[in-house]
């Protein structure tokens, strides 16, 4: 039987080959023969890096026009939120705070938005018909039109 390359080097693709054979499935093979425990995904590594929401904004304008943003739609965020621009479905959304919960969080608003998501968090929605989908902007292009007054 032919079996995927997982490695250049041959002791690792010759074991990763016998496991196959003896009955394990691709993903603890490939974990077995180049000898790595499964990823943790926790909250701790989901946010690692992130910092808090004001650490989030290089300029002071920029997380004042996020600030603006939630506080228009009736969120005070809290200096330990961290804000996930990704899950935003406008600037300042209050849905993209996180404070704690992140997974769940994250997965929960895209169940709730009908949104797949495939990385730390994953949601797969069974979609039926033909739904409008979200045009994908950059975060800096939704200031820029914030900022001009285009929703």
């Amino acid at each position: 039987m032919n079996y995927p390359i997982i490695s250049q080097n041959p002791e690792i693709q010759a074991f990763y080959e016998q496991c196959r054979r003896e009955g394990t499935d691709h993903t603890l093979a490939v974990m077995f023969a180049e000898r790595r425990p499964p990823e943790c995904v926790t909250d701790r590594e989901m946010m690692r890096g992130r910092g808090l929401l004001r650490d989030q904004f290089v300029s002071d304008e920029d997380f004042n026009i996020v600030l603006q943003g939630a506080r228009a739609k009736g969120y005070e965020p809290s200096q330990n939120d961290t804000y996930l621009s990704a899950i935003a479905d406008d600037i300042g959304d209050p849905a993209a705070f996180v404070r704690d919960d992140a997974r769940g969080h994250v997965k929960r608003v895209c169940e709730e938005r009908g949104w797949n998501c495939d990385g730390l968090v994953k949601v797969e929605q069974k979609r039926t018909g033909d739904p409008a989908r979200r045009k994908p902007r950059s975060l800096s292009q939704a200031w820029k039109e914030q900022r001009n007054g285009v929703h």
